[in-house]
Formats: structure tokens, C-alpha cells, sequence
């Protein structure tokens, strides 16, 4: 009975034990134990070896990354890339010559393409097994090139169109800035060149920057020094197509 047999282990003495039979039940039990064990630590040891094998293989793998940018910038970025031990080759859309004079890896250019080249780029990333996309270009993030690779299943550096939408519209930016208190130089929003001439003539002589609301190729913002200059600027708008549709009047700030 287990309750008498408990209270005999306690209360009895060693030869009452071996008499009984209970110390090589017991010794029995040690030893099974130490089997058992014996097995648990055997197979936990080619676990760890099996773990360790395959981390040593992960680490010696190495990727291929596409930058999508063609300015100074890519190429400094693709220079970064090019110095980690774990990137085997570069791709660049379109990318320039500096890219591969600096790269210590192979680096292949695309220039017939463009950074808003959304199916192109999607394409190269399939047939060449790319493992990581940097998109750093402005009109390549309001295009949505970074959400069509998401979806595509692709690792991506960038931000989608939506949260990027603070680099390449300075109007929706501006307003942002304003709702959440952000310092921001005094402006106006405008949709029409008629209300954009007759704010000015209520503020003769006035310095302002006119900036095109879309992406211009860094050449959408015009300073003014005065209204006429200001008018002229207002008409350069057209001349930037979809970007210079809506257009912000600006407070010229010294500093």
C-alpha cells in the first residue's frame, strides 16, 4: 500500500530496506532515471548542433539588393551596400556610372528605365531573386512603387505612398505641419491662379517664395522679391505640368 510503504522508508532501517526489497526497487528507478536523462541530453545536443549548423549557413549566405535612385545619393548608398560582407550584387534603377566606379561588388545599371518604372522593376526583382529593395527616390515613393513591392512579397527600405506623402506634396505637408502646431513660415494654398494674383495685390511688395506643390525636379521653388516677381513665378506653374496644379505662396524667410 502506498501509505505504509511511505511511512517504512522513512521509519525503517537499511537492512529493513534491502530485506523488503525497497533499496533495489529504488536503485532500479535511479538508474532508469539516469537513462532517460542520458537520452534527453543526447538528443537537446543534436538539436543545438542542428540549430548551430544551419545559423552558420544562414551567415554565409549572400543577398542581392536593387537601389532604386539614379542621383549622388544612390550612389553613395550603393557604396555603403557594397562594403557589408553579406551582399553579393547590386542592381540600380536607373543608376549612373559613380555606382559601379565605387562598388566593391558587381553592380548592374538600368538606365533605359526610370524610378517610376513600377513594372519594370517589379519584373527584375523576380527574375533575379532580389532579397531587399531601398527606394529613396521621391517620385518613385508617390508613384507607389514601395506598396506595389510590398505586395509583391518583397523586403523594401522605404515608405509607402500614403506616409511619404510629406516629401512629395508640400501643400498636404504644410497643412500637416499647421494642424500640429509645427513652425512653419506664414503661407497660402492655392488651386487657381486668379486667387493666387489677387492675394498678392493685397500685399504689395512683398518677398515670397512660390513653390509648386508636386515634385518639380527640385526646381519648383521660385523666390520673388517682389509682386511682379511673384506674378511671373505664378506663371512659371504651368510650365511643371501636374506638380504646378496646386502651388503655395510662401513667406521668404531671412536666416
Amino acid at each position: 500500500m502506498p501509505g505504509p510503504q511511505f511511512i517504512f522508508l522513512r521509519t525503517s532501517s537499511i537492512s529493513d530496506l534491502y530485506s523488503e526489497g525497497v533499496l533495489k526497487k529504488q536503485k532500479h528507478m535511479i538508474q532508469s532515471t539516469r537513462f532517460t536523462q542520458g537520452l534527453k541530453q543526447k538528443k537537446t545536443s543534436c538539436t543545438k548542433t542542428s540549430c548551430k549548423r544551419y545559423a552558420m549557413n544562414k551567415n554565409k549566405r549572400k543577398y542581392v539588393v536593387l537601389v532604386v535612385d539614379g542621383s549622388g545619393r544612390g550612389a553613395a548608398i550603393v557604396q555603403k551596400y557594397s562594403q557589408s560582407p553579406k551582399i553579393r550584387k547590386i542592381f540600380a534603377v536607373p543608376g549612373n556610372d559613380l555606382m559601379q566606379i565605387n562598388s566593391r561588388v558587381p553592380v548592374k545599371i538600368f538606365p533605359d528605365l526610370k524610378t517610376t518604372s513600377v513594372t519594370e522593376i517589379t519584373e527584375i526583382c523576380h527574375r533575379e531573386k532580389v532579397d531587399l529593395v531601398d527606394v529613396s527616390q521621391d517620385n518613385a515613393i508617390e508613384i507607389g512603387l514601395v506598396d506595389k513591392l510590398t505586395e509583391e512579397g518583397f523586403k523594401v527600405v522605404g515608405p509607402t505612398r500614403q506616409a511619404g506623402q510629406i516629401e512629395w506634396d508640400k501643400a498636404w505637408a504644410r497643412n500637416f505641419m499647421k494642424r500640429h502646431k509645427l513652425p512653419v513660415p506664414f503661407y497660402k494654398v492655392f488651386y487657381s491662379k486668379s486667387k493666387a494674383i489677387d492675394f498678392l495685390r493685397n500685399r504689395p511688395n512683398k518677398r515670397f517664395f512660390v513653390k509648386a506643390a508636386g515634385l518639380a525636379d527640385g526646381k519648383g521653388a521660385i523666390p520673388a522679391k517682389d509682386t511682379k516677381q511673384a506674378l511671373e513665378a505664378i506663371d512659371q506653374m504651368e510650365k511643371f505640368g501636374k506638380a504646378g496644379k496646386v502651388f503655395i505662396i510662401e513667406e521668404w524667410l531671412m536666416g
